[in-house]
């Protein structure tokens, strides 16, 4: 079993990959990251350097309550002036455009505020 060594609180990520399980990005991908299950094929290289990444984020996360170290790409915080959250990927770590990501402004015109 992987070690989760921590949890990043109000944190806020966008996991952005699959894990060789046709199941593509979703709600509880990131237990592929953490833990070896009969339900997850084996991580490939890239997979397994990003899983050492969130590991890594988390744990210094539950130990210092800071997500940032000199081994990782800084995870700044979401703010209504920036507002990214940080994306993990195994192709890319860095902020990305929540709002863009989640196609926002559609949902948000299909249910105007009253």
């Amino acid at each position: 079993m992987r070690a989760a060594k921590g949890r990043a609180g109000g944190a806020r990520a966008a996991l952005g990959t699959g894990t060789g399980t046709g199941t593509g990005t979703g709600h509880m991908i990131d237990l592929a990251y953490l833990f070896e299950n009969e339900l997850f094929e084996p991580l490939d290289a890239a997979q397994a350097g990003l899983s050492d990444t969130v590991t890594a984020y988390w744990s210094r996360f539950a130990a210092t309550g800071q997500m940032n170290g000199h081994d990782s790409p800084a995870w700044k915080p979401f703010t209504t002036r920036a507002p990214y959250v940080q994306r993990l990927a195994s192709d890319r770590i860095g902020p990305t455009d929540f709002a863009a990501d989640h196609h926002y402004a559609f949902w948000k015109a299909l249910a105007p505020s009253q």
